[in-house]
């Protein structure tokens, strides 16, 4: 699969793909209410000042047809991901359990806090999986947006399971006895390219999972000519799908320069798994593969 990917933006760019895939960036798209009429908590590794992340209106988050339709195409990947590199770890601890809807709940049992929630896409998602999903933002106007769709969820609310969510930045959650070194599964997806202090976001992540058995799950967009061309160029100056600006290619991380960083900032911290991601304009599905070239995601054990 990886070399399909590989060759259809290779050899002569599809045009059709290549629009698909630049739309995978407008998460950033920048909303028409303006970041200073919104509550924003302060964060010392993150730029609140980036509208393009923070000031998304409430109601555009699970409107699939809408801006954040990549980041709906994208969730059943990432959900997988989760999923799939955590169980190795978990099956002898828990069976999956099928619970009156017919769903299979793979994490129940275990606490997931994700940072950076945005509408809470990901969050809900881990909750009906069988975890006890928490979702962190800095945006209360995002916050509040996750809180009133979770409480339409009633399966989520007939088994006890509602997520619950916090406006916070991570280094004051993670300084929170409530939270510090609770968590089973920590992730913050899409959000390592727009962090200022790297090492002290990492770390703070790192606080917030179990000790020496926590897992810790990030995806981000590596620093390649393929990924300008698509981000940079692609997605603000030649679609304008997003603002000029949104993206900084410098931000952007390796692979290498991600682990590195995840095992200096997270003692015990090692790589369980790393995969590309990549949207397949034939079937329009995103896909796994081992082409790490543009969008990728990765899993961290604490050991």
């Amino acid at each position: 699969m990886g070399s399909m990917g590989t060759r259809i933006f290779d050899n002569g760019i599809c045009s059709g793909g290549l629009l698909s895939w630049i739309r995978s960036f407008s998460r950033t798209t920048s909303s028409s209410l303006p970041l200073e009429s919104q509550s924003v908590a302060s964060s010392a590794s993150v730029d609140v000042s980036n509208a393009s992340i923070f000031a998304e209106p409430g109601d555009a988050w699970w409107d699939p047809a809408g801006a954040m339709g990549p980041l709906h195409a994208m969730g059943p990947l990432r959900n997988t991901f989760i999923v799939s590199s955590l169980s190795g770890f978990i099956r002898d601890a828990q069976t999956p359990v099928e619970n009156e809807h017919g769903r299979m709940r793979p994490l129940l049992g275990l606490s997931h806090v994700d940072v950076g929630c945005g509408g809470g896409l990901l969050v809900e998602a881990m909750a009906r999986l069988g975890a006890k999903s928490t979702g962190v933002d800095l945006a209360q106007r995002t916050v509040d947006a996750a809180k009133a769709h979770a409480s339409r969820d009633a399966e989520l609310a007939s088994r006890g399971n509602l997520p619950e969510y916090v406006v916070s930045s991570v280094e004051a959650l993670s300084a929170d006895a409530a939270h510090a070194g609770q968590y089973d599964v920590v992730t913050s997806l899409e959000v390592v390219e727009h962090v200022t202090d790297r090492h002290g976001f990492l770390k703070s992540l790192g606080a917030l999972a179990k000790p020496k058995q926590g897992h810790i799950v990030l995806s981000t967009i590596n620093r390649t000519p393929r990924s300008y061309a698509i981000a940079i160029v692609g997605a603000e100056h030649v679609a304008r799908i997003v603002p000029v600006g949104t993206h900084s290619w410098d931000q952007f991380v390796t692979p290498d320069e991600l682990t590195e960083a995840v095992c200096d900032a997270i003692p015990g911290a090692r790589l369980a798994s790393l995969k590309g991601m990549w949207l397949n304009p034939l079937r329009g599905m995103w896909e796994i593969t081992s082409d790490t070239a543009v969008n990728y995601i990765a899993h961290f054990t604490l050991q």
